[in-house]
């Protein structure tokens, strides 16, 4: 029925919601504010951006997949071009265009 009406899964709708929250947090556009533990990486390598942060250490399954863990590991993963978005708009569009 999901590809009769051509909507994204429902997972990968979450996904993108949690990444553009972060997007948001990330550029001070959010009232909710990164915690101080969340620290970007000061060493860039060839697989990063300028704006990855240190993935956070997880010993049991239920905080590891909680928000911050889970999102700070997709946001890293993101191309550096769709992370430097200019607004959250632009962000989500080439977001959706990047998961399609």
């Amino acid at each position: 029925m999901l590809n009769d009406l051509d909507w994204p899964p429902l997972e990968l709708c979450r996904k993108n919601k949690r990444l553009t929250s972060f997007f948001k947090a990330v550029n001070n556009e959010s009232p909710v504010n990164i915690p101080e533990y969340v620290t970007p990486i000061i060493r860039h390598g060839t697989r990063s951006h300028s704006k990855s942060y240190i993935e956070l250490r997880a010993n049991h399954e239920q905080y590891k997949n909680s928000f911050l863990p889970r999102t700070i590991r997709d946001w890293n993963a993101l191309p550096p071009d769709l992370v430097l978005s200019t607004s959250v708009d632009d962000f989500s569009l080439r977001l959706q265009k990047y998961t399609a």
